[in-house]
């Protein structure tokens, strides 16, 4: 067997599955280092909280954690009074545990737009959901909080269901609460929710005023008679 290798298709072939393998793994590995740094940061955060309410600390108390935690781990990023801040958010956020939200699975900077951005769990529950599923980049992320897309995908519609046909309904709730079509309409973020409700009260008076399937039949049933009858006549 020779010693050298001559590049073939066979070789190559392996050393692409060798860069996909490591690649894959990393991406493995990168995932559940940041499971863990979230779990880590709530579990600090947890603990910030708790003896917060026991001793009656205020908020000075991260100040001095965030020196003596510097001091005892030079080489150990986030150990900032702002981001101690934000573990003691966290655990406020999700008070029963982190590990099985979606939110542990998302890198930190996007948890911490959801924890400045969300005023509530269902809310901040919502955008991590979507970020994970949709695999949001943090400026997405942000996007998608600013124009309150929870809001068009949750419409608070009353009269809605008795309005709309039911058939029609998916279609009318797609067209509301697609971003493109209320940023094309509405360049102020402010005016999104208003515009959504007078767009679908618009379709719902549109649809109502179409004509039943038995009123089209009779219309259509009577031109044709008035055409043969045109026809004949002729």
């Amino acid at each position: 067997m020779s010693e050298s290798i001559i590049a073939t298709a066979e070789y190559d072939e392996l050393l692409d599955s060798i860069k996909r393998t490591l690649a894959v793994g990393q991406l493995r590995a990168a995932r559940a280092v940041n499971n863990v740094l979230v779990e880590t940061y709530w579990q600090i955060g947890r603990d910030i909280v708790q003896r917060q309410e026991e001793q009656g600390w205020g908020t000075r108390v991260v100040e001095r954690l965030s020196v003596d935690l510097r001091t005892a781990h030079p080489d150990v990023r986030g150990l900032s009074v702002r981001n101690l801040r934000y573990m003691a958010a966290l655990a406020t956020r999700w008070p029963t545990g982190i590990v099985q939200q979606r939110a542990a699975q998302l890198p930190w900077g996007h948890v911490m737009v959801i924890l400045d951005s969300c005023p509530d769990r269902e809310t901040a529950e919502f955008y991590a959901q979507r970020a994970v599923a949709e695999g949001w980049t943090r400026p997405v992320l942000q996007s998608m909080i600013a124009s309150r897309l929870h809001e068009r995908s949750h419409p608070a519609l009353t009269t809605f269901d008795r309005a709309v046909p039911e058939p029609d309904r998916d279609a009318v709730r797609e067209i509301v609460k697609d971003p493109y079509v209320l940023d094309f309409l509405a360049a102020d973020p402010l005016r999104e929710r208003d515009l959504s409700r007078a767009l679908t009260d618009n379709l719902a008076r549109f649809l109502r005023e179409l004509p039943s399937a038995e009123d089209l039949s009779a219309t259509v049933s009577r031109t044709v008679r008035e055409v043969e009858s045109t026809t004949t006549a002729t």
